[in-house]
């Protein structure tokens, strides 16, 4: 049996014109189980080098930089952001570690996570209608998954790009 899917390399979106920076992200249903309960929230997994060229960031969004915190996922392979309300519920603190579980595509992936920083906000990810959320590294979740699974590509575009011209060239 072959692959269940193919995957283009990240580098090929760089090649069409108007593509400034271009970056993988996965956004998968996840659980966690703490305080006696179970929560039900999402996983996004960064590629943190690219994903801090692409992303939309706003000093709100947590009390550290962007930077900082891809640095922090940079030292802890198994690290993961979850948000401070989130924390607090569960008295919860940088460096503690809880376990989370990851649904790709049919599987589950069982994660020991070590909490390496604090968010408020996350593009995409809307508190009220997700729930909890936990952002680590994508290849970590894909290593521990035992393969690659399908996730999306964000890009950063020229200003006056024709978005119908990347869409074209994407394909």
């Amino acid at each position: 049996e072959g692959p269940r899917w193919l995957f283009l390399p990240v580098s090929e979106h760089l090649k069409v014109p108007g593509v400034q920076a271009a970056t993988r992200v996965g956004r998968y249903t996840a659980t966690t189980r703490l305080s006696g309960g179970t929560q039900k929230g999402v996983f996004i997994g960064v590629d943190r080098v690219d994903f801090l060229k692409v992303a939309f960031w706003r000093w709100d969004f947590a009390p550290s930089s962007l930077g900082s915190l891809m640095n922090a996922l940079a030292i802890a392979p198994e690290g993961v952001l979850v948000p401070r309300d989130f924390m607090a519920i569960h008295a919860l603190n940088v460096g503690d570690t809880i376990r989370v579980s990851v649904d790709t595509y049919g599987q589950r992936t069982e994660m020991d996570m070590k909490v390496v920083g604090i968010i408020d906000l996350f593009p995409t990810w809307y508190p009220e209608e997700d729930g909890p959320l936990f952002v680590g590294n994508l290849e970590y979740l894909f290593e521990q998954a035992g393969g690659q699974f399908p996730y999306d590509v964000w890009l950063k575009t020229d200003p006056n790009a024709d978005y119908y011209q990347i869409a074209e060239g994407v394909r």
